[in-house]
């Protein structure tokens, strides 16, 4: 097409050269002749500026933004005033929201045309882009002057005087624009807004009641009115015309949340709860405003146990009406596991994971549970579901190596283990945390020269470690190697949680291998009196104390009451049992 234009263009040129020449060949009359060329001369600089117009009209089209650009600034060239030309680079300027640069462009296009309204339009939009309300108040008036009756430049006028807080004018408007067209819900609701940001309520009240008599029968305004009336803490008002929407829309969902607030600030809990209720069951409700209110309920339900019965019954209404929303499974999970409900939590979890099983931080969710209730066998699995899903996030390869290193499968755990601390950039505590694990599996190994390597990486990595500290203590007793270490650990431990009847039990065991029978046993007895008599692990070690001080019937009882309590026990609990003798 274009090069259809540019040989159109050409054959202009040549159709009108040989007629000049002519008239110049003939001697014919200078003023003719004069007049002649000025007339070809004009009509071949227009044809070219048409169709350099046209080329980059078409490449605006297409897409080549500064392709156009050039050739409307090559048409500028031939012709400085023409006014599509500059209105083009102007609204090409106004698409890449360089709103400063096209505000010549729109003057010289005015400026050519002074009555076209589109110019006029584009121009006032880019000062309001660049928040020159002034000036773009003007456009608008010529803008009114060229069509008195467009409502939507009063409109936006209005707009303009809402900007600069010109409260007054902006109602004068609307006033204008209701007298001619009548009153306007857009209108009325906007007048309302104005009034009250004005610190007029009375005249935002009678604004809303003039829209309430003129359209009797809609519910919406009723709901207006009566959140007029609550910011006038006139509550006897707005419940009537909260009654009022209720008996034209019984259903209406959002009235329902209204009223449930409405009670909950007056007081009357039960009546709120009702109205909540309703609303909890009606699918139009969206689900996000549900949650919004169940996080609400989270902290208040938390030791009220009214409240929390409540909260239940909503999460309850919540799934039933969003069974397939992961949103509703994942809020009752998140109660469950704050009450401890670890099994239901898990069994919520799973059912988010059912319907969306991209969200990262449920899967971390369920796994912790998964770990908190010992359940290793679907924590392997789960883990590596989540691993291929996540393959670089490292803290599901320390679930899986735990869940694997938990089932004995030492090398496995290992393996995963080594896996995932690559994976960790710059949270030490967390690759202190991968150290550990591989400590406690070489442990599992009987490989004790690795096992202090990662323990001592562990330690060295987080020296806050404390956990690590513990188990690398405890594993050098029960190794029976190292104990100066052992001891240097666990004290550095109980320095920070001398009460934590663990590392006390460790404590113990490290003063049981160094032989120091006496203080064993006052640290055994210190861990009973505070709660260790219900772990087996404590009983045993405090059974092995008691044989080697010489009260072998007592260890005998302790043995007993170890293995009636159940938990990690040594594997000779049954022979120290049978033989009443301590063995190894």
């Amino acid at each position: 097409m274009i090069k259809q234009l540019i040989s159109i263009c050409f054959l202009f040129c040549w159709i009108f050269f040989p007629v000049h020449v002519l008239y110049a060949q003939k001697n014919k009359d200078k003023k003719k002749k004069n007049e002649s060329t000025q007339t070809i001369f004009y009509d071949a600089e227009r044809v070219r500026l048409t169709n350099l117009f046209g080329e980059a009209v078409t490449q605006k089209i297409i897409g080549n933004l500064d392709q156009a650009l050039i050739k409307f600034q090559e048409c500028l060239k031939l012709n400085p005033t023409h006014g599509a030309s500059n209105y083009e680079i102007a609204s090409i300027y106004f698409i890449g929201k360089k709103y400063e640069s096209s505000l010549p462009y729109f003057e010289a296009a005015i400026k050519a045309e002074p009555t076209n309204k589109w110019y006029l339009l584009s121009y006032a939009q880019a000062l309001i882009e660049l928040k020159k309300f002034k000036e773009s108040e003007k456009l608008y008036k010529e803008l009114l002057k060229l069509e008195p009756e467009n409502h939507e430049y009063v409109l936006d006028l209005a707009d303009i005087y809402i900007a600069q807080k010109k409260y007054k004018e902006a109602i004068g408007l609307f006033d204008q624009l209701e007298k001619r067209i009548g009153i306007h819900s857009e209108i009325s609701m906007q007048k309302q807004k104005l009034y009250e940001g004005m610190g007029k309520p009375q005249a935002a009240l009678e604004e809303i009641q003039k829209l309430v008599r003129a359209f009797p029968n809609n519910a919406q305004y009723y709901g207006v009115l009566a959140e007029v009336y609550l910011s006038m803490n006139k509550k006897e008002d707005a419940l009537k015309a909260y009654e009022k929407v209720i008996e034209l829309e019984p259903d209406n969902p959002i009235i329902h949340l209204a009223l449930a607030n409405f009670y909950q600030e007056k007081g009357d809990l039960s009546k709120s709860f009702e109205y909540l209720k309703l609303a909890f069951q009606n699918p139009e409700v969206k689900i996000d405003n549900k949650v919004k209110i169940m996080l609400s309920y989270y902290e208040i339900s938390q030791h009220n146990t009214l409240r929390k019965t409540q909260a239940y019954e909503l999460l309850d209404l919540m799934i039933a009406t969003h069974p397939n929303d992961p949103k509703a499974w994942s809020m009752k999970g998140d109660y469950l596991v704050r009450d401890r409900k670890f099994d239901e939590a898990i069994a919520c979890f799973e059912t988010v994971n059912k319907y969306d099983n991209s969200r990262y931080s449920i899967w971390e969710q369920l796994l912790r549970l998964y770990a908190e209730t010992r359940n290793w066998v679907m924590l392997a699995k789960r883990s590596e579901e989540a691993i291929e899903l996540f393959p670089l996030q490292p803290l599901l390869y320390l679930y899986n190596g735990m869940a694997w290193q938990q089932q004995k499968n030492y090398n496995k755990a290992l393996e995963v283990f080594l896996t995932g601390k690559d994976l960790v950039l710059d949270a030490r505590n967390l690759k202190s945390e991968f150290y550990a694990g591989m400590g406690d599996a070489y442990y599992g190994l009987k490989n004790y020269t690795e096992m202090e390597k990662a323990y001592e990486n562990a330690v060295n990595t987080d020296p806050l470690n404390i956990s690590a500290k513990n188990n690398y203590a405890y594993h050098l007793a029960k190794a029976n190697r190292n104990l100066t270490r052992a001891q240097e650990l666990i004290t550095e431990v109980l320095r920070l949680q001398p009460k934590n009847i663990f590392y006390l039990d460790t404590q113990g065991y490290v003063y049981f291998r160094l032989k120091q029978y006496d203080k064993a046993r006052q640290v055994f007895e210190e861990v009973l009196k505070l709660g260790g008599d219900r772990f087996g692990e404590i009983l045993e070690h405090y059974g092995d104390v008691l044989f080697f001080i010489g009260d072998k019937q007592k260890a005998l009882e302790y043995w007993e009451k170890a293995k009636a309590a159940g938990g990690e026990l040594s594997e000779q609990i049954n022979l120290k049992i049978t033989t009443q003798q301590w063995s190894e």
